[in-house]
């Protein structure tokens, strides 16, 4: 099981390094191509990677603070 703290960091490092198209494209292929080698942890975990790009892109960050 990999812990929830590093499939945050793998989608935050995917997002900062690609955006979200290309994050989400990467990610969904990793976890085609584990299904497709019979992985099914990886498939899994890859899952959970693209489940949160999808959300740390929909989730808005706090702009400055108006003071």
């Amino acid at each position: 099981m990999v812990p929830q703290i590093d499939i945050l960091r793998c989608a935050n490092m995917l997002l900062n390094s690609y955006g979200f198209d290309e994050a989400t494209y990467r990610a969904s292929s990793r976890a085609s191509a584990c299904g497709d080698q019979g992985d099914v942890d990886g498939q899994q975990v890859w899952g959970q990677i693209v489940a949160a790009i999808k959300e740390m892109a929909t989730t808005k960050a706090p702009t400055a603070l108006v003071h």
